[in-house]
Protein backbone atom coordinates (compact mmCIF):
# COMPACT_ATOMS: atom_id res chain seq x y z
CA UNK A 1 0.00 0.00 0.00
CA UNK A 2 2.46 2.16 0.55
CA UNK A 3 3.43 2.30 -2.93
CA UNK A 4 0.63 3.17 -4.00
CA UNK A 5 -0.18 6.68 -6.21
CA UNK A 6 -3.93 8.23 -6.82
CA UNK A 7 -3.76 7.15 -10.20
CA UNK A 8 -3.56 3.50 -9.52
CA UNK A 9 -7.15 4.16 -7.64
CA UNK A 10 -8.94 6.43 -10.62
CA UNK A 11 -11.78 3.73 -11.86
CA UNK A 12 -11.74 3.94 -15.73
CA UNK A 13 -12.64 1.86 -18.53
CA UNK A 14 -10.86 3.02 -21.48
CA UNK A 15 -7.44 3.66 -22.18
CA UNK A 16 -6.14 4.94 -25.98
CA UNK A 17 -2.71 4.31 -26.55
CA UNK A 18 -1.79 3.80 -23.29
CA UNK A 19 -3.61 7.08 -21.94
CA UNK A 20 -6.72 6.99 -19.74
CA UNK A 21 -10.08 7.98 -21.47
CA UNK A 22 -13.20 8.90 -20.44
CA UNK A 23 -14.63 8.13 -23.19
CA UNK A 24 -14.13 7.03 -26.87
CA UNK A 25 -15.63 8.44 -29.76
CA UNK A 26 -17.06 5.32 -32.38
CA UNK A 27 -17.86 6.32 -36.35
CA UNK A 28 -19.17 2.95 -36.93
CA UNK A 29 -20.39 0.95 -34.26
CA UNK A 30 -23.74 1.66 -32.70
CA UNK A 31 -25.84 0.81 -29.82
CA UNK A 32 -29.25 -0.52 -30.70
CA UNK A 33 -32.65 0.64 -29.13
CA UNK A 34 -35.48 -0.92 -28.73
CA UNK A 35 -37.52 -0.93 -32.07
CA UNK A 36 -41.40 -0.93 -32.75
CA UNK A 37 -40.69 -2.25 -36.74
CA UNK A 38 -38.19 -5.31 -37.90
CA UNK A 39 -37.11 -2.65 -40.52
CA UNK A 40 -33.17 -2.70 -41.47
CA UNK A 41 -30.66 -1.30 -38.73
CA UNK A 42 -30.42 -4.16 -36.16
CA UNK A 43 -33.46 -3.28 -34.16
CA UNK A 44 -34.64 -5.89 -31.16
CA UNK A 45 -38.59 -5.86 -31.36
CA UNK A 46 -39.47 -6.34 -27.72
CA UNK A 47 -38.31 -8.07 -24.94
CA UNK A 48 -41.65 -9.99 -25.36
CA UNK A 49 -41.27 -10.86 -28.71
CA UNK A 50 -40.33 -14.95 -29.31
CA UNK A 51 -39.51 -14.49 -32.94
CA UNK A 52 -35.91 -15.78 -32.52
CA UNK A 53 -37.39 -18.76 -31.53
CA UNK A 54 -39.03 -19.19 -34.42
CA UNK A 55 -38.31 -21.27 -37.61
CA UNK A 56 -38.45 -18.26 -39.57
CA UNK A 57 -35.85 -16.96 -38.04
CA UNK A 58 -33.36 -19.57 -39.13
CA UNK A 59 -34.93 -20.88 -42.72
CA UNK A 60 -34.34 -18.75 -45.73
CA UNK A 61 -37.21 -20.34 -47.72
CA UNK A 62 -36.24 -19.00 -50.68
CA UNK A 63 -32.52 -20.39 -50.90
CA UNK A 64 -33.52 -23.49 -48.86
CA UNK A 65 -30.62 -22.68 -46.15
CA UNK A 66 -30.66 -22.77 -42.35
CA UNK A 67 -28.75 -21.28 -39.88
CA UNK A 68 -28.62 -23.50 -36.43
CA UNK A 69 -29.73 -20.34 -34.34
CA UNK A 70 -31.90 -17.36 -34.59
CA UNK A 71 -30.41 -14.87 -37.43
CA UNK A 72 -30.71 -12.46 -34.45
CA UNK A 73 -27.94 -13.87 -32.76
CA UNK A 74 -25.31 -13.85 -35.70
CA UNK A 75 -26.41 -9.88 -35.62
CA UNK A 76 -25.19 -9.95 -32.31
CA UNK A 77 -21.90 -11.49 -33.09
CA UNK A 78 -21.80 -9.47 -35.94
CA UNK A 79 -21.96 -6.36 -34.21
CA UNK A 80 -19.50 -7.35 -30.94
CA UNK A 81 -16.67 -7.67 -33.53
CA UNK A 82 -17.40 -4.43 -35.83
CA UNK A 83 -17.14 -3.04 -31.98
CA UNK A 84 -13.78 -4.85 -31.80
CA UNK A 85 -12.46 -3.91 -35.15
CA UNK A 86 -13.62 -0.28 -34.63
CA UNK A 87 -11.97 -0.32 -30.49
CA UNK A 88 -8.84 -2.16 -32.21
CA UNK A 89 -8.09 0.62 -35.29
CA UNK A 90 -8.51 3.39 -32.58
CA UNK A 91 -5.66 1.60 -30.18
CA UNK A 92 -7.94 0.94 -27.40
CA UNK A 93 -7.20 -1.35 -24.39
CA UNK A 94 -10.62 -1.99 -21.78
CA UNK A 95 -10.49 -2.15 -18.19
CA UNK A 96 -11.88 -5.74 -17.19
CA UNK A 97 -10.54 -5.97 -13.95
CA UNK A 98 -10.51 -2.39 -11.31
CA UNK A 99 -7.79 -2.12 -9.01
CA UNK A 100 -8.73 -2.99 -5.51
CA UNK A 101 -6.93 -3.60 -2.03
CA UNK A 102 -6.65 -7.48 -1.12
CA UNK A 103 -6.82 -8.04 2.62
CA UNK A 104 -7.54 -11.75 2.59
CA UNK A 105 -3.62 -13.01 1.63
CA UNK A 106 -5.02 -16.34 1.81
CA UNK A 107 -8.13 -16.09 -0.85
CA UNK A 108 -7.69 -19.25 -3.02
CA UNK A 109 -9.69 -17.20 -5.76
CA UNK A 110 -7.00 -14.68 -5.99
CA UNK A 111 -3.47 -15.95 -4.48
CA UNK A 112 -0.64 -13.86 -4.37
CA UNK A 113 2.72 -14.92 -5.56
CA UNK A 114 5.10 -15.55 -2.89
CA UNK A 115 7.59 -12.82 -4.16
CA UNK A 116 4.81 -10.64 -3.99
CA UNK A 117 3.98 -11.02 -0.33
CA UNK A 118 7.80 -11.39 0.71
CA UNK A 119 8.53 -7.95 -1.20
CA UNK A 120 6.15 -6.64 0.96
CA UNK A 121 7.43 -7.71 4.30
CA UNK A 122 4.78 -10.34 4.98
CA UNK A 123 5.78 -13.54 6.27
CA UNK A 124 3.03 -15.27 7.56
CA UNK A 125 0.85 -13.80 4.93
CA UNK A 126 -1.14 -11.80 7.37
CA UNK A 127 -1.75 -14.47 10.40
CA UNK A 128 -3.38 -17.14 11.17
CA UNK A 129 -6.85 -15.84 9.90
CA UNK A 130 -4.85 -14.26 6.61
CA UNK A 131 -6.37 -10.90 7.50
CA UNK A 132 -3.98 -7.81 6.91
CA UNK A 133 -5.54 -3.97 7.44
CA UNK A 134 -3.55 -0.95 6.39
CA UNK A 135 -0.33 -0.87 4.90
CA UNK A 136 0.06 -4.86 5.19
CA UNK A 137 -2.60 -5.00 2.85
CA UNK A 138 -1.83 -5.71 -0.94
CA UNK A 139 -2.98 -3.43 -3.93
CA UNK A 140 -4.08 -5.32 -7.02
CA UNK A 141 -3.74 -2.74 -9.69
CA UNK A 142 -6.22 -2.63 -12.57
CA UNK A 143 -5.87 -5.57 -15.25
CA UNK A 144 -5.76 -3.65 -19.00
CA UNK A 145 -6.28 -5.46 -22.06
CA UNK A 146 -5.63 -4.06 -25.15
CA UNK A 147 -8.64 -5.23 -27.82
CA UNK A 148 -7.38 -7.13 -30.80
CA UNK A 149 -8.71 -9.19 -33.48
CA UNK A 150 -7.59 -12.47 -33.95
CA UNK A 151 -8.02 -12.19 -37.97
CA UNK A 152 -6.88 -15.96 -38.82
CA UNK A 153 -9.97 -17.07 -36.86
CA UNK A 154 -12.38 -14.88 -39.51
CA UNK A 155 -11.49 -16.45 -42.97
CA UNK A 156 -13.85 -15.43 -45.53
CA UNK A 157 -15.61 -12.51 -43.09
CA UNK A 158 -13.98 -9.73 -45.37
CA UNK A 159 -13.14 -7.91 -42.19
CA UNK A 160 -12.99 -4.63 -44.02
CA UNK A 161 -16.40 -4.48 -44.78
CA UNK A 162 -17.80 -6.08 -41.68
CA UNK A 163 -16.25 -2.69 -40.11
CA UNK A 164 -18.08 -0.37 -42.15
CA UNK A 165 -21.32 -2.05 -43.55
CA UNK A 166 -24.39 -2.56 -42.22
CA UNK A 167 -25.29 -6.09 -40.81
CA UNK A 168 -27.99 -6.31 -43.90
CA UNK A 169 -26.22 -5.79 -46.25
CA UNK A 170 -22.54 -7.59 -45.40
CA UNK A 171 -25.29 -10.77 -44.86
CA UNK A 172 -26.18 -10.84 -48.55
CA UNK A 173 -22.44 -12.21 -49.77
CA UNK A 174 -21.70 -13.78 -46.39
CA UNK A 175 -24.22 -15.83 -45.17
CA UNK A 176 -23.32 -18.82 -46.72
CA UNK A 177 -20.37 -18.94 -43.92
CA UNK A 178 -23.01 -19.91 -41.41
CA UNK A 179 -25.78 -21.66 -43.08
CA UNK A 180 -26.31 -25.02 -44.21
CA UNK A 181 -29.52 -26.77 -45.86
CA UNK A 182 -33.48 -27.47 -44.61
CA UNK A 183 -34.34 -31.05 -45.62
CA UNK A 184 -35.83 -31.49 -49.01
CA UNK A 185 -37.69 -33.79 -50.83
CA UNK A 186 -35.96 -35.18 -54.05
CA UNK A 187 -38.87 -35.58 -56.59
CA UNK A 188 -35.99 -36.42 -60.01
CA UNK A 189 -32.41 -37.43 -60.64
CA UNK A 190 -32.26 -34.09 -61.60
CA UNK A 191 -32.49 -33.13 -57.94
CA UNK A 192 -29.26 -35.02 -56.57
CA UNK A 193 -26.62 -32.79 -55.71
CA UNK A 194 -23.11 -34.32 -55.10
CA UNK A 195 -21.82 -33.32 -52.10
CA UNK A 196 -20.38 -35.18 -48.95
CA UNK A 197 -22.25 -32.89 -46.57
CA UNK A 198 -25.80 -34.22 -47.63
CA UNK A 199 -27.50 -37.42 -46.93
CA UNK A 200 -29.31 -39.22 -49.98
CA UNK A 201 -32.48 -41.72 -48.88
CA UNK A 202 -34.55 -43.86 -50.83
CA UNK A 203 -38.10 -44.35 -48.98
CA UNK A 204 -41.03 -46.06 -49.37
CA UNK A 205 -44.01 -43.80 -50.04
CA UNK A 206 -45.88 -47.02 -48.89
CA UNK A 207 -43.71 -48.17 -46.06
CA UNK A 208 -45.35 -47.99 -42.15
CA UNK A 209 -44.56 -44.85 -40.70
CA UNK A 210 -43.36 -46.46 -37.32
CA UNK A 211 -40.56 -48.04 -39.14
CA UNK A 212 -39.32 -44.89 -41.23
CA UNK A 213 -39.24 -42.67 -37.40
CA UNK A 214 -37.20 -46.12 -36.14
CA UNK A 215 -34.98 -46.00 -39.32
CA UNK A 216 -34.49 -42.07 -38.97
CA UNK A 217 -33.68 -43.12 -35.27
CA UNK A 218 -31.14 -46.04 -35.51
CA UNK A 219 -29.16 -45.21 -39.08
CA UNK A 220 -29.37 -41.44 -40.33
CA UNK A 221 -28.86 -39.89 -36.36
CA UNK A 222 -26.07 -41.34 -36.64
CA UNK A 223 -24.75 -39.87 -40.04
CA UNK A 224 -25.68 -36.45 -39.36
CA UNK A 225 -22.76 -34.06 -38.03
CA UNK A 226 -22.27 -32.46 -35.08
CA UNK A 227 -19.21 -30.80 -36.62
CA UNK A 228 -18.30 -29.37 -39.96
CA UNK A 229 -20.08 -27.06 -42.09
CA UNK A 230 -21.12 -24.45 -41.62
CA UNK A 231 -17.58 -23.45 -40.03
CA UNK A 232 -18.82 -20.40 -37.74
CA UNK A 233 -21.20 -21.53 -35.63
CA UNK A 234 -23.16 -19.91 -32.30
CA UNK A 235 -20.94 -21.03 -28.91
CA UNK A 236 -23.75 -21.25 -26.40
CA UNK A 237 -26.33 -23.75 -25.22
CA UNK A 238 -29.52 -21.08 -25.31
CA UNK A 239 -28.21 -17.64 -25.78
CA UNK A 240 -30.91 -14.79 -25.38
CA UNK A 241 -31.16 -12.15 -27.53
CA UNK A 242 -32.12 -9.25 -25.45
CA UNK A 243 -29.78 -10.90 -22.64
CA UNK A 244 -26.80 -10.19 -25.47
CA UNK A 245 -28.21 -7.04 -26.62
CA UNK A 246 -28.28 -5.41 -23.17
CA UNK A 247 -24.73 -6.75 -22.37
CA UNK A 248 -23.51 -4.80 -25.81
CA UNK A 249 -25.52 -1.78 -25.27
CA UNK A 250 -24.11 -1.13 -21.53
CA UNK A 251 -20.10 -1.92 -23.02
CA UNK A 252 -21.07 0.47 -25.89
CA UNK A 253 -22.53 3.15 -23.72
CA UNK A 254 -19.58 3.14 -21.23
CA UNK A 255 -17.04 3.14 -23.80
CA UNK A 256 -18.76 6.00 -25.30
CA UNK A 257 -19.08 7.93 -21.85
CA UNK A 258 -22.38 8.02 -21.00
CA UNK A 259 -23.29 7.95 -17.11
CA UNK A 260 -24.94 4.68 -15.63
CA UNK A 261 -28.25 6.72 -15.12
CA UNK A 262 -28.07 7.69 -18.57
CA UNK A 263 -28.32 4.23 -20.12
CA UNK A 264 -30.21 2.80 -17.39
CA UNK A 265 -33.56 5.60 -18.06
CA UNK A 266 -32.72 6.19 -21.86
CA UNK A 267 -36.13 6.44 -23.48
CA UNK A 268 -34.63 4.55 -25.95
CA UNK A 269 -34.87 1.63 -24.03
CA UNK A 270 -31.19 0.52 -24.06
CA UNK A 271 -31.38 -2.35 -21.02
CA UNK A 272 -34.51 -3.72 -22.03
CA UNK A 273 -36.56 -7.17 -19.75
CA UNK A 274 -34.83 -10.16 -20.71
CA UNK A 275 -37.72 -12.62 -19.00
CA UNK A 276 -41.01 -11.74 -19.55
CA UNK A 277 -42.76 -14.18 -16.69
CA UNK A 278 -39.80 -13.53 -14.12
CA UNK A 279 -39.87 -10.06 -14.59
CA UNK A 280 -43.32 -8.93 -15.47
CA UNK A 281 -44.66 -8.40 -12.06
CA UNK A 282 -41.80 -6.01 -11.40
CA UNK A 283 -41.47 -4.04 -13.58
CA UNK A 284 -44.06 -2.89 -16.24
CA UNK A 285 -43.11 -1.98 -20.02
CA UNK A 286 -39.63 -3.49 -21.80
CA UNK A 287 -37.58 -1.82 -19.35
CA UNK A 288 -35.19 -4.28 -17.54
CA UNK A 289 -35.65 -4.06 -13.99
CA UNK A 290 -33.21 -2.07 -11.80
CA UNK A 291 -32.18 -3.30 -8.40
CA UNK A 292 -32.88 -0.75 -5.50
CA UNK A 293 -31.06 -0.44 -2.15
CA UNK A 294 -32.58 1.90 0.48
CA UNK A 295 -35.44 2.43 -2.35
CA UNK A 296 -32.65 4.22 -4.19
CA UNK A 297 -31.91 2.76 -7.61
CA UNK A 298 -28.85 1.20 -8.17
CA UNK A 299 -27.75 2.56 -11.76
CA UNK A 300 -23.75 1.58 -11.41
CA UNK A 301 -24.54 -1.72 -9.92
CA UNK A 302 -26.95 -2.62 -13.08
CA UNK A 303 -24.74 -0.93 -15.28
CA UNK A 304 -21.48 -3.01 -14.32
CA UNK A 305 -23.25 -6.23 -14.66
CA UNK A 306 -24.08 -5.65 -18.57
CA UNK A 307 -20.67 -4.40 -19.02
CA UNK A 308 -18.79 -6.84 -17.66
CA UNK A 309 -20.50 -9.37 -19.67
CA UNK A 310 -20.18 -7.43 -22.58
CA UNK A 311 -16.39 -7.15 -21.86
CA UNK A 312 -16.81 -10.87 -21.66
CA UNK A 313 -18.06 -11.48 -25.17
CA UNK A 314 -15.94 -8.55 -27.09
CA UNK A 315 -12.62 -10.36 -26.52
CA UNK A 316 -14.47 -13.85 -27.18
CA UNK A 317 -15.33 -12.47 -30.79
CA UNK A 318 -11.78 -11.20 -31.06
CA UNK A 319 -10.82 -15.02 -30.28
CA UNK A 320 -13.45 -16.00 -33.43
CA UNK A 321 -16.37 -17.21 -31.19
CA UNK A 322 -19.63 -15.89 -29.44
CA UNK A 323 -22.13 -16.77 -27.33
CA UNK A 324 -20.67 -18.63 -24.49
CA UNK A 325 -21.82 -17.31 -21.27
CA UNK A 326 -18.77 -15.78 -18.79
CA UNK A 327 -17.75 -18.19 -16.42
CA UNK A 328 -18.90 -17.49 -12.75
CA UNK A 329 -15.79 -15.74 -11.73
CA UNK A 330 -15.49 -13.47 -14.87
CA UNK A 331 -14.41 -10.34 -14.72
Amino acid sequence: MKDVVSADREIVLCSVEGRSAEQVPLSYSQEVSLGVTRKSGGAVVSSLDPAQNQRSARVNTKTGRTLRKGIQLYRLWFNFLKLALELESLGVSLVVKNPTVIKNLKNPHEPIPSEILAAAGHTGAGGRSGQASGHQAIFRCRQVCRVRVNSDQYQGWDLDQVLTRSFDDWWKTHSYLFEGFYPTVMNSSKDWVDDPNFVHLRIDKTAQWSDVQQFMKEELAGLIKEEGAPRYRISGKNPRVNVLQNNFNALILSIKGWTPKEICTSEKIYLRKTDEHFEASRTPGDRLTIKTSDGKPKYSATVAAQRNMGLHHLFEVCEGRFGKAPPTKNL
